[in-house]
């Protein structure tokens, strides 16, 4: 059994009437009851056994890396957590396989090629919300829709029984994959036709698609096949930013496949990326009036207490012998060295860790940081970074 496939679903009767009776929304994880419930279920922490400090040299070096998939949740996590999960069980509400209504819709989809000339009148979708999930490269938008998606259930949900009646019906909870570097809607659609093939661990599709000329239209009416043969529950397009990279037109295309699928099929489309993302969008009125955006803030300052939890719940993921405690000045530097990016903070940290051991000090302080930061990583900046001496100066001046 594949690890993201959910072979046996259990079903929890949904405690609002509409969603009562639904298969997709009852066979899915309950949504947080609280903020501190949100918290546990988007949490992602580094394995670690304190045994493993006496491990050698050459082996505790590996284990810094761990906390690369190190997933700390704040309370803007938990309220964007909320929101996505609401659209998604929101696109379901009008497909359910086992009412009439949801009978006939799929039946609309039976054959492949019925797929390809859509009757624009007999569709009786409501369209779906549009979420822009943005932040500044390395704030973790992409760690955090993931994470947001694997707390709703398994990506792939394949029932057989509902309420003692077969119930044959292949569930992808989302669909996701990144706008590629060179390439367009054609290029996205192809990756979401082969990412269907993977998940459902066959090539069908693919051999399908390779059969259709690269026209927009056919590309956007077979993912209508897939997405009502399968019952997806969201559509995620991620580094949404690529586009900036390619031709103008590019963003233009982007907007018409989300408006198609948003209009047309009724299933969420969140679209990801950094804090420009939402401005190439938002030209689009229509994009405009359908969407909501969300934006991860990083800290305002070292004070900040979002900042000061986060770097108190990493600190106790080193692998030194000597460790040191948390100081005040060591959350200071780590704020000067990265300006409240945590996926800096983390890059920052590993690097540490591994100076630390190499040397033999065995300890991580705030010269080390520093030292780091001006010897390793501000060379190649990811972010438009103040450097610490820079930042003392800009204090002073205020």
């Amino acid at each position: 059994m594949s690890a993201w496939i959910n072979e046996n679903p259990s079903y929890l009767e949904h405690l609002i009437p509409e969603y009562q009776g639904n298969p997709l929304v009852e066979a899915l994880n309950p949504p947080p009851a609280d903020i501190g419930e949100s918290f546990r279920m988007l949490a992602l922490r580094p394995t670690y056994h304190p045994e493993e400090l006496e491990l050698p040299t050459s082996t505790r070096l590996l284990l810094p890396k761990r906390l690369e998939s190190f997933m700390f949740p704040s309370v803007q996590h938990a309220e964007i957590h909320q929101r996505i999960y609401s659209q998604v069980i929101g696109g379901y509400c009008q497909r359910n396989p086992v009412n009439p209504n949801g009978r006939q819709q799929k039946s609309e989809d039976a054959e492949f090629n019925a797929a390809f000339y859509p009757d624009d009148v007999s569709r009786k979708h409501r369209p779906a919300e549009i979420s822009i999930l943005t932040g500044e490269s390395g704030m973790g938008t992409s760690s955090l829709i993931r994470a947001i998606m694997a707390s709703m259930g398994k990506q792939v949900i394949r029932h057989s029984n509902y309420l003692g009646e077969t119930l044959n019906e292949d569930q992808i909870l989302y669909l996701m994959r990144k706008v590629p570097f060179q390439g367009g809607v054609a290029a996205l659609s192809n990756s979401l036709v082969n990412h269907t093939d993977s998940l459902l661990l066959t090539s069908s599709y693919d051999k399908r698609f390779n059969k259709v000329s690269a026209r927009k239209l056919d590309y956007t009416a077979g993912l209508r096949y897939i997405i009502n043969n399968h019952n997806v529950g969201a559509i995620i397009i991620d580094d949404c930013q690529n586009l900036r990279t390619t031709k103008s037109y590019r963003w233009t295309e982007l907007t018409d496949f989300t408006l198609n699928l948003h209009q047309e099929f009724g299933v969420p489309i969140i679209l990801v990326g950094d804090k420009h993302t939402a401005e190439g969008l938002g030209n689009d009125r229509s994009i405009a009036r359908s969407s909501v955006v969300h934006e991860l803030q990083r800290p305002v300052g070292p004070g900040d207490i979002s900042w000061s939890a986060f770097c108190k719940f990493v600190w106790k993921y080193q692998w030194l012998q000597k460790p040191k405690p948390l100081t005040d000045e060591i959350v200071k530097t780590l704020f000067s060295c990265t300006q409240g990016i945590t996926g800096s903070m983390i890059t920052l940290f590993i690097s540490a860790q591994i100076e630390a051991i190499l040397s033999g000090t065995e300890m991580v302080d705030a010269k080390l940081i520093e030292k780091i930061y001006r010897d390793q990583l501000h060379r190649f900046p990811t972010q438009k970074v103040v450097k610490p001496d820079m930042l003392r100066s800009i204090m002073l001046l205020k």
